[in-house]
């Protein structure tokens, strides 16, 4: 008997979800039946299945009992989710939703969220239904709900994120969420929002996350246009007289792009910050010092050149040269990051209590360690990790200020494999297969929908690396590239099924906790006859340093399986699992718990530890050279760009709001309509749009020439292992 049957379609950043309750008792059926099933199919054209440019036309489902929680250690067959990360136009989701026979009433949560990256106006559609049993999710039949047994509660994503509604009479705290480049809020940041509102429910916080939905597909629109716009939403749409403190998260450009929101924020709208009391900054894998000076030379050239729009070249570190017609030269000309650090948002950000970046060790191809993490790291305690690998416990799992965390230094590579697919199961059809053939080709009933997973780990030395050599190997690239880390958006390398039930089973994640202080970076060097680095490295440096003027700084170092980036903020709740632990971190140390930054890190007492890690990176002589850096009028006088007004101002260009303004030249170039995708023209298209890259880019060889101008590209070797193909 099919129980239920609903219709409905999603945009870029949107989701459905259902929640279903059912009571064998309220039906007159005997023997009570011991499981439902549950199919989804993505009811697009198949030859949609080519049109990623324009798509892609995938879908994301997951299906969980009630009580699952990622946090505890899932012991019963009736409480193990099932979920699939890529069902394709045409193809179908399959999940039996076993039954407790102690239980009354049963309860499951189904997600169904759009895939889409480059369309704001193309949709996915898709058919759900529910039935008792297997052959009854394939029956015809019209939308509706069959069974009085069965009770479905349905939310859309602006229900989702308009709740839960503050408490009335109560102080509210509002936590702001931005996300990154090519992403969107409504999807890409739903597993932080609830985590962050169950831990302040369990501590009697009135805490409300919300983001702001109109930057998607704009993302390469430039830093400026991106946080201008968040800035408005903010003061005026979300601001309330019931709001009394606020907190930011932000993942990778949106970490920027909440940067600027808030210097835009204290420059327009004054009394904001004297009203509302700044909490929490968190930036998790956010490039403050850009990216292009640790990736291939073609990436530099490809930033430069705006093959990712504006917020290309502002993370390309673009300089661009004064004309007269520049308004206020000494300004215009310099990165809007090297400015970004002396202004107003500097300013604001010394009012936060605590001001926190997460920064992927390795597996990261988009943000490097170096700019995620601001630069100086004490390099003395992560040798001391190192150390970790050969059984050495040198601190906690989860870690505290100050503490380094022990753990597990080797690189997992983790693959996908071809056929193993359990009960949750995307079949791949051109024609459609039933509830048994899916489950035949499973490893059996009540298996998760997660691949086999195997491990490999590099051979420990018997020395453990010194300091030097341990900072090089972080700073040069890592095991992910960044056409994989792009990749791994729709194709994510999944964890295993023990990863997900087993609490005990996960890998330490956490690895160095420390709050840096201003007088922990190393002096700054005086002389500037002979530069030692790149230009671009150099100004890295400047923004680093600009950054810890004045400002104490959490840094957090993770250690994240293959596609970090992704996973470090959970974009899709199960296929990126392997970064629940540092959400847990997050929310346990922000909004449960949270740390009062002067009481975790004694200053006096840590002398000793700030003055060893003048040791960073650079052997015992360095420790001579480390003292107080206002001693040497380092943090007064560094900053020799400064705030001006131009900042502020957005170009008619970057203002203008066309129809396709979230999408780059080549992706307009490539986007076709639905019909010409249908008429076999799509490929054609793609070939021509790729022909047309290649003639541009070889206009402006020989490639000499750039990399004289920007230094030497940085090796891009792996470190170990490698991923098999599906």
């Amino acid at each position: 008997m099919l129980l239920f049957r609903t219709r409905s379609k999603v945009k870029v950043g949107q989701l459905h979800r259902y929640r279903v309750t059912y009571v064998p008792a309220a039906e007159n059926v005997f023997p009570p039946p011991k499981s439902l099933y549950l199919r989804v199919r993505n009811t697009e054209a198949y030859p949609l299945r080519a049109a990623y440019l324009n798509g892609p036309f995938i879908l994301y489902v997951d299906v969980k009992p009630s009580n699952f929680d990622p946090y505890k250690t899932t012991t019963s067959v009736y409480d193990e989710p099932a979920f699939e990360p890529q069902v394709k136009a045409s193809q179908s989701f399959y999940a039996e939703l076993k039954m407790d026979p102690k239980r009354t009433e049963h309860s499951w949560t189904i997600d169904v969220v759009s895939q889409l990256i480059f369309s704001a106006s193309a949709t996915v559609s898709f058919e759900l239904s529910i039935g008792r049993e297997k052959e009854a999710v394939h029956l015809d039949s019209e939308p509706g709900l069959f069974s009085k047994a069965l009770v479905v509660a349905h939310q859309d994503t602006a229900a989702i994120w308009s709740s839960p509604r503050p408490e009335l009479g109560k102080d509210v705290h509002l936590v702001v969420i931005s996300h990154g480049l090519h992403s969107n809020t409504g999807a890409d940041m739903l597993f932080a929002k609830e985590q962050i509102e169950k831990a302040a429910a369990a501590a009697g916080e009135n805490v409300i996350v919300r983001g702001y939905f109109d930057n998607v597909c704009r993302t390469e629109r430039g830093v400026k246009y991106l946080g201008k716009r968040m800035a408005k939403h903010i003061a005026t749409t979300l601001r309330d007289p019931q709001i009394k403190k606020i907190s930011f998260v932000g993942h990778s450009l949106g970490g920027l792009v909440m940067t600027y929101a808030i210097a835009y924020i204290h420059a327009h709208y004054p009394d904001f910050f004297e009203e509302i009391e700044p909490i929490n900054f968190i930036a998790l894998a956010t490039p403050f010092l850009g990216i292009s000076n640790e990736n291939p030379l073609y990436v530099k050239f490809a930033l430069d050149f705006g093959f990712v729009g504006k917020s290309g070249q502002d993370l390309g570190l673009t300089w661009k040269p004064a004309t007269p017609f520049t308004p206020s030269s000494a300004v215009a000309s310099k990165p809007l990051l090297r400015i970004l650090p002396t202004g107003p948002a500097a300013e604001i950000l010394r009012r936060f209590k605590r001001r926190t970046v997460y920064a992927n060790a390795v597996n990261d191809g988009i943000v490097p360690l170096r700019t995620s993490s601001l630069l100086y790291l004490d390099w003395r305690a992560l040798s001391k990790a190192e150390k970790a690998r050969h059984g050495e416990r040198v601190g906690t799992s989860n870690g505290s200020p100050g503490e380094d965390s022990h753990m597990d230094l080797a690189h997992h590579h983790h693959h996908r494999q071809d056929s193993k697919p359990g009960v949750g199961e995307a079949e791949d059809s051109a024609g459609e297969e039933s509830f048994d053939d899916a489950e035949k080709r499973a490893d059996g009933p009540g298996k998760m929908n997660v691949p086999n997973t195997s491990t490999q780990q590099k051979n420990a030395n018997s020395n453990p690396l010194a300091p030097l050599q341990y900072a090089f190997s972080f700073l040069r690239p890592h095991a992910t590239s960044v056409l994989e880390s792009a990749t791994s958006i729709i194709n994510p390398p999944l964890p295993p099924r023990d990863f997900i039930l087993n609490v005990e089973s996960r890998p330490k994640t956490i690895f160095h906790d420390r709050i840096y202080y201003p007088e922990d970076l190393p002096q700054k060097p005086q002389s500037k006859s002979k530069p030692i680095l790149p230009e671009k490295a150099r100004v890295e440096e400047k923004i680093a340093r600009a950054w810890h003027d004045r400002m104490s700084w959490r840094k957090v170092l993770v250690q994240l399986e293959p596609d970090a980036h992704n996973n470090i903020i959970v974009r899709r709740t199960f296929a990126n699992a392997y970064g629940w632990p540092v959400i847990e971190h997050l929310v346990e140390h922000h909004f449960r718990d949270p740390y009062d930054p002067e009481i975790a890190n004694n200053k006096e007492s840590d002398a000793k530890d700030h003055a060893d890690a003048g040791k960073i990176a650079g052997g015992e002589d360095q420790t001579k050279k480390f003292a107080s850096l206002q001693e040497h009028e380092s943090f007064g006088t560094m900053n020799s760009v400064s705030w001006d007004e131009s900042a502020f101002q957005v170009t008619d260009s970057e203002d203008d709001d066309g129809e396709h303004s979230g999408e780059n030249a080549i992706v307009r170039r490539a986007s076709v309509s639905r019909e010409e995708v249908m008429s076999g023209s799509y490929l054609q298209n793609i070939v021509g749009s790729g022909s047309e890259m290649m003639n541009y880019i070889s206009e402006w060889t020989p490639m000499k020439l750039y990399s004289d101008m920007v230094g030497s590209p940085v090796s891009s070797e792996k470190s170990g292992g490698h991923r098999k193909s599906d």
